[in-house]
């Protein structure tokens, strides 16, 4: 039969977390323990199991270069009287998401066994234990929207009522609505704005273009622009001078050239 413990874990310093300051000498995590377990070096980077409080613990340890105290609490337990006495004594020292304690546990004990079986009298006695008390650990928790309520409930009138009289001793508010009033009277009082390019459009004379109202238009222009210029090569033909080949428009290419191009070497 294997031989089971119950173990602490003590701070060495002073340490606050979560708005908590855990004075010297103060029990802050216990488990079931099994060889060697309570001595094994723990770190949060190798702790695949998230448990914030009690790593930010061992964080701020480990960061001094000090260690964390072990404290065997029972000894030569079975695995089920473990179990049993974890629960107690986690219990009995009280959690700091309960806020009866200084635990950084975030269960109450009695996990950790791959196919353990809790007997009725344990199922029992963690249900009293967890009833009233939020889940405050578990991933996933759904943040409520206005009042508590799920996100996207509309007020009905009386609470948008409520909420303007408890809102117009807020000086903050109230100045933020008295300069939307101001900005909005200062926005209809405002003349419109004419852009420099309205009511133009693009005229050109065959050389030039330029950006016109009709009325300013001169005599001999015409509306749109002038085609752009093919900086491609499209066009161009090969041409050669028996040594070189270089690329011309047809009729452009210097003398002594003709068409064609030689092939290289």
């Amino acid at each position: 039969m294997s031989i089971f413990y119950v173990y602490a874990w003590i701070t060495p310093i002073e340490i606050t977390v979560a708005n908590i300051t855990l004075p010297i000498d103060t029990v802050f995590y216990i488990g079931k323990g099994h060889k060697n377990r309570a001595w094994r070096q723990h770190t949060s980077k190798l702790d695949k199991r998230t448990n914030y409080l009690r790593n930010a613990v061992i964080d701020r340890i480990q960061n001094l270069g000090l260690t964390y105290n072990v404290s065997i609490l029972e000894e030569n337990l079975t695995e089920d009287q473990a179990f049993k006495e974890e629960i107690r004594l986690i219990q009995e020292h009280g959690r700091i998401i309960d806020k009866l304690g200084f635990l950084t546990n975030l269960t109450l004990g009695g996990e950790g066994c791959a196919g353990y079986k809790f007997t009725p009298e344990q199922k029992e006695h963690l249900s009293k234990l967890r009833k009233g008390k939020p889940n405050l650990h578990s991933k996933g928790i759904s943040r409520p929207g206005i009042g508590g309520r799920k996100k996207g409930t509309k007020w009905s009138e009386s609470e948008r009522e409520t909420q303007l009289k408890a809102r117009q001793g807020n000086l903050n508010y109230k100045h933020s609505i008295e300069r939307k009033e101001k900005d909005k009277i200062l926005r209809s009082l405002r003349p419109k704005q004419v852009g420099t390019s309205t009511g133009k459009n693009w005229y050109h004379n065959g050389l030039t273009e330029a950006y016109f109202n009709e009325l300013e238009l001169p005599i001999g222009w015409i509306k749109g622009r002038l085609p752009k210029k093919q900086n491609g090569k499209k066009g161009l033909l090969w041409f050669t001078d028996g040594n070189i080949n270089k690329q011309f428009r047809e009729n452009c290419e210097p003398k002594g050239w003709y068409r064609g191009r030689i092939l290289s070497k």
